[in-house]
């Protein structure tokens, strides 16, 4: 787009409470004042009010005007600013920003200190000015920091919001006659014989007990007592860092009165420390729960999260075999029980059914159509070539006729009295040619996908491609963790039935594929009713195999018949805890005619291939 004289003007104020010749308005009114002098037309106002100019995240004005400059849409040449500490206070920003809009040939200057990035002296003032705004905002927070530990060291509260159980006041943090009942029951709870810290939260909500967050009122977690329970503030003490990785943590002996006996507090810091020390021990038995978070809740929406049924078999000992499943925390007792959904998806069906249902993505036509209405054609077909060539033929022409005429010229009789005239008329059609060459020069480019816009859809499109095509040789050769990883890169969310429909477990799935420029992505949601029935939905129980030979033959086949053809098939089968030692009793095979029966079923609900024959029987 054309430049001509635009600019867009930046304003920002740190918090509501302006300050005289820093307010809104009167930014506003010098950075138009400017524009006026600079014959600027004033093209884009973004204003930021309240924001912090530590970084642009926190500031979305400022965010989307660098949207609009990167979009060119409307080609403006400056960006002006109060000050230079109005765009930001962060050097590795300001500098980062200020490179984003020079790339798309516009220039910031700063109004108030006379700074013009477009001139040498500007651009070095411009990297001076901004480091030393950053290390004056390290200085303040420097000095603030040293106030609130001596602060802390002292006995004092070190600022922040007050602790569940506590009111802030002019005197410091004083007891919440309420709250602190509350929290004084939770110690109460969690130091008796088998309790934990759901024990703790299940019983604080069966008795009526509910907490306050922002404005709300929400039931008490697990999590929530967890907090509580390990802060020391509870026991009398005041602290900093404890809950983060610094080596500096404190722990001081604070002035305000405590909510629990010293010897309460000692006792549940015991009490934490062993709950911690047998999770550590369980450790090796965890796994990756892939799709945490991304499947959702069919009934309150929520992510669903990962659990695991460990339980020890009373009869061999050891343990039997870990059971992993999706369920909905919000119908957890402990969590409050907000949300109906009480389901338990396991979860090497739903992550088997999503890695199939990936697969067959490219294969739709509704993912066809989003690409192309995304993207463009990839080379549009027969339709595209005869386009392309009708431009070629066109060009070709136009050159031809040009040459011509240019021929033509050249063959005029300088010494006739019309020669001006005719050649006028001539170069006139010359002239006009060079347009029709540029606009058929133009057509050819944009069919075969040329110039800026082109190369970039045809780049995105083949990393969205490039993603669902290799996505069967990737995910064989990623770990646990990396596929868990994958599918939070690229799985926006997962939506199931609430109750299978025949089987089928997967209504839809969002993908979330990142593209081109940073935070662009392609999104497409597939309608998992539209493909066939994943193996992994399709898998049948043993009463399900039961029933359809039953149906089909009206013959009866048993559990061990059907256990003896699935191991024969190479399939999965869990440990037999209760098969006799080898040769001690003889174990009737099955018959030819009922293991056909059980292949047949095996192989309608898709456990097996459709030309899969039977393996040798085990001797």
């Amino acid at each position: 787009m054309e430049k001509r004289n635009k600019c867009y003007i930046y304003m920002r104020v740190s918090t509501a409470a302006q300050i005289d010749g820093y307010s809104l308005d009167a930014q506003k009114e010098r950075l138009t004042e400017f524009a006026e002098y600079r014959e600027l037309t004033i093209a884009g106002e973004y204003c930021d009010a309240g924001r912090s100019g530590h970084d642009v995240k926190g500031r979305p004005e400022f965010r989307k005007m660098l949207d609009d400059i990167a979009s060119e849409k409307d080609g403006i040449s400056y960006v002006l600013v109060f000050k230079l500490s109005r765009f930001g206070r962060n050097a590795a920003d300001v500098l980062r920003s200020l490179q984003l809009i020079q790339d798309y040939g516009a220039d910031l200057v700063s109004v108030e200190e006379g700074i013009d990035s477009s001139t040498q002296g500007g651009k070095l003032m411009l990297s001076l000015l901004s480091a030393v705004a950053e290390i004056e905002r390290e200085n303040i927070n420097v000095q603030f920091l040293s106030g609130r530990i001596q602060k802390i060291r002292e006995g004092g509260w070190g600022g922040g919001t007050a602790p569940f159980g506590y009111r802030l006041t002019d005197q410091g943090l004083v007891p919440d006659p309420e709250e602190a009942g509350m929290v004084r029951t939770m110690y109460s709870i969690f130091l008796r014989e088998g309790a934990g810290w759901s024990t703790a939260a299940r019983e604080m909500n069966d008795m009526g007990l509910s907490r306050t967050y922002r404005g709300r009122t929400v039931p008490f977690t697990a999590s929530f007592v967890k907090v509580i329970i390990l802060n020391p503030v509870n026991a009398g003490y005041v602290h900093f860092g404890l809950r983060s990785d610094r080596r500096d943590t404190i722990i001081a002996k604070g002035s305000h009165e405590a909510l629990i006996p010293e010897e309460t507090w000692q006792q549940a810091k015991a009490k934490a420390a062993a709950i911690s020390e047998k999770s550590r021990a369980k450790e090796k038995r965890t796994r990756q729960h892939l799709l945490s978070g991304i499947i959702r809740c069919p009934v309150c929406g929520a992510g669903l999260v990962g659990t695991t049924d460990q339980k020890v078999n009373p009869n061999h000992g050891g343990m039997y075999a870990d059971m992993h499943y999706y369920v909905c925390r919000y119908h957890r007792k402990c969590e409050g029980r907000t949300c109906s959904f009480g389901g338990r998806v396991k979860q090497e069906k739903a992550d088997e059914a999503v890695r199939e249902a990936i697969q067959q993505v490219m294969n739709t036509d509704a993912f066809r159509k989003a690409i192309e209405e995304r993207f463009g054609e990839q080379d549009g077909g027969p339709d595209r070539e005869e386009a392309l060539r009708q431009a070629r033929g066109r060009l070709r022409r136009i050159r031809e006729e040009q040459a011509a005429l240019m021929d033509a010229q050249d063959t005029l009789d300088i010494l006739s009295n019309d020669y001006e005239d005719r050649y006028d008329a001539l170069q006139g059609r010359i002239d006009g040619l060079y347009d029709d060459i540029d606009r058929a020069e133009e057509e050819i480019r944009a069919l075969n996908g040329e110039g800026r816009d082109g190369e970039k859809r045809r780049l995105d499109r083949e990393q969205v491609m490039h993603f669902l095509g290799d996505f069967d040789r990737i995910w064989e050769k990623m770990d646990a963790g990396e596929r868990k990883e994958y599918f939070r890169t690229f799985l926006d969310r997962v939506e199931i039935f609430e109750k299978p429909e025949e089987g089928r477990l997967l209504k839809s799935i969002t993908f979330r594929i990142p593209v081109g420029e940073k935070n662009g992505s392609f999104q497409f949601t597939l309608d998992c009713t539209a493909l066939p029935k994943s193996r992994a939905e399709s898998k049948a129980t043993y009463g399900q195999i039961k029933a359809f030979v039953m149906e089909r033959h009206g013959a009866k086949v048993s559990t061990l018949n059907i256990s003896q053809i699935k191991r024969r098939m190479g399939l999965p089968m869990g440990r037999a805890y209760n098969k006799p030692e080898k040769n001690q009793y003889r174990v009737p095979g099955c018959t030819p005619e009922k293991a056909a029966y059980i292949l047949e079923a095996l192989k309608y609900f898709r456990m097996v291939p459709e030309d899969a024959v039977l393996g040798e029987e085990e001797k």
